[in-house]
């Protein structure tokens, strides 16, 4: 159904009163323009996924949008930006008038974890990953059981637990090693794993290829420095008064033969 709604509709995503209407977004540099009268969620994913923006889009059991960054991108949304419009504030994306990344970010170093930054750290990302406080305070936080959402529309909390042994988000974890989550949906974590490796392979084949072709350029250009620097001044001397006396010999050759000549024609005379 429409973003907007209509009359009939009573859902939480009804935005009938203050409807979202006509406008753009930017994703990583590319517009992505809706109509809230006649586009639905599902609309906005497919225009997302088809424009090239590097991000899959997708909706989540809890009918929430949700944008992953791919491959392409190196796993990083770099700009999101409401433009001509306020489709990513009202859906909780960005907060009013702002964008991502915010454009006075100055990198303060305690902003990571405390959640007024988004970025992505760019250098030593994984040590700065945590575990949150509350379970390393209490492994009982832990959610290893799922329950039963009973919510309408479901939110993704389980209301009713299982009884005791129910380790479905366990399970569910485990399952991720084989379920299709990576690359916009189509691949596992080990093809992931196993086509970033082939890649390294590829690239450090290639790099060790240019590397022996540079390596043997190097071998030639010094080869032919010493033969340009190695040139004993004194040898090509002897070898000039060589050619020289040799030039000389000639010339005295051809002077002779000249006289010669004009004697014999005087003689016929």
């Amino acid at each position: 159904k429409p973003l907007d709604g209509d009359s009939s509709t009573t859902q939480p995503e009804n935005f009938e009163l203050n409807p979202i209407g006509k406008g753009s977004f930017i994703l990583n540099g590319r517009s992505i323009t809706y109509d809230g009268a006649t586009d639905s969620l599902e609309d906005i994913v497919a225009r997302i996924n088809s424009t090239g923006t590097g991000v899959y889009a997708s909706i989540t059991p809890e009918n929430r949008l949700q944008l992953d960054a791919m491959r392409g991108k190196d796993y990083v949304i770099e700009t999101m930006a409401d433009s001509g419009g306020n489709f990513l504030e009202r859906l909780g994306i960005l907060d009013a008038d702002k964008a991502y990344p915010p454009p006075s970010y100055v990198n303060p170093p305690t902003s990571i974890f405390s959640g007024t930054v988004t970025l992505r750290p760019k250098d030593s990302a994984a040590s700065r990953i945590q575990i949150s406080s509350v379970i390393k305070n209490n492994l009982n936080a832990i959610a290893a059981a799922k329950g039963d959402d009973l919510s309408a529309p479901p939110d993704g909390v389980g209301d009713v637990s299982r009884g005791p042994g129910d380790g479905g988000n366990a399970i569910l974890l485990a399952a991720l090693r084989e379920s299709n989550t990576m690359e916009g949906g189509t691949g596992t974590y080990n093809d992931f794993v196993i086509g970033m490796l082939g890649e390294i392979g590829v690239e450090a084949g290639a790099a060790e290829r240019s590397q022996t072709a540079l390596d043997a350029q190097i071998t030639q250009l010094k080869s032919r420095r010493e033969e340009i620097q190695g040139v004993s001044i004194d040898e090509e001397m002897i070898n000039m008064i060589k050619y020289q006396r040799g030039f000389e010999a000639a010339a005295r050759i051809i002077s002779t033969m000249d006289q010669v000549l004009q004697t014999l024609i005087a003689l016929g005379r």
